[in-house]
């Protein structure tokens, strides 16, 4: 009885495999336009070899090629469901052994690019906030530009939060997605936002009609002792508000790198002379 237990364990010796290995030709690959080679290799002899992507066995297509007897597997025109894990599984008649599992990393995208608006309204008052937010499905996680109007803006990043909006910022909204490692880009559907215009809004950083009204009469009672034709320069908000007398129109000259409104002052000099308490 003890001779037949040696015997069985010295056949088992003889057909039992080892040392599996798997190689692979490449790991870092991007969808359609890579291919992929991974080679089985153990000891042993009699071998069959079969391939699992996960827990699925991997068979020929016209995408997937099997030679040598199985050993090796080539994957032609990689998709993201080629990443695997691949294990290589040994046979040696009743005898089995597997490799250790191999990940493939496969980038694609990006695709189904999607732009959302919050708060979502047909039109928005001067003043308000509103948020917008760009995804798609993309590996790795893609980079986000953004468009107004076709015209690129210097925001970056999935999410873009206008603030204070102004009616120059009225227009279409545009993201686009790019990948770095398969250098494809995609460019969502315009978004439309609309903005209504406030009597006391700022429309893009000029004063409203009531702000330069309540500035001329402040510039009037501050300098109320200005000469004729003497000159008045009011500075809010980092903005110049000019008007001088005279008897004709106030012509407009440029200033470097300011937003300058002109107003023509008519004060009569005496009115401007005027002691404090005393009428016209």
């Amino acid at each position: 009885m003890k001779t037949a237990v040696t015997n069985i364990i010295i056949i088992l010796g003889i057909i039992s495999v080892s040392n599996i290995t798997v190689t692979v030709s490449s790991t870092d690959l991007v969808e359609f336009n890579s291919s992929v080679s991974l080679s089985c290799s153990s000891s042993g002899s009699s071998l069959s070899f079969l391939w699992l992507n996960g827990s699925s066995v991997v068979t020929a297509t016209d995408r997937v090629q099997l030679t040598d007897g199985g050993r090796n597997l080539t994957i032609v025109s990689v998709s993201r469901y080629d990443q695997g894990p691949f294990r290589c599984r040994v046979s040696s008649g009743v005898i089995n052994g597997i490799s250790e599992p191999v990940n493939l990393s496969i980038s694609y995208g990006p695709e189904s690019i999607s732009l959302k608006t919050s708060p979502t309204k047909d039109f928005y008052v001067t003043g308000s906030n509103v948020d917008l937010s760009c995804s798609a499905v993309s590996s790795p996680a893609a980079q986000f530009t953004w468009f107004l109007n076709r015209t690129q803006l210097n925001d970056t990043g999935p999410e873009l939060r206008l603030t204070n909006i102004q009616t120059c910022q009225s227009g279409n909204y545009s993201c686009q997605a790019f990948n770095t490692k398969t250098l494809r880009y995609q460019t969502s559907q315009p978004s439309a936002l609309n903005v209504l215009v406030s009597d006391n809004s700022e429309e893009c950083g000029r004063l409203s009609p009531a702000a330069i009204t309540r500035i001329v009469i402040a510039c009037v009672l501050v300098f109320g002792g200005v000469l004729a034709g003497g000159l008045c320069i009011c500075v809010i908000e980092s903005k110049l508000l000019y008007f001088s007398r005279s008897n004709s129109s106030a012509q407009p000259h440029k200033t470097e790198h300011r937003d300058t409104v002109y107003e023509n002052n008519h004060v009569a000099p005496q009115a401007l002379s005027l002691a404090p308490g005393t009428r016209g």
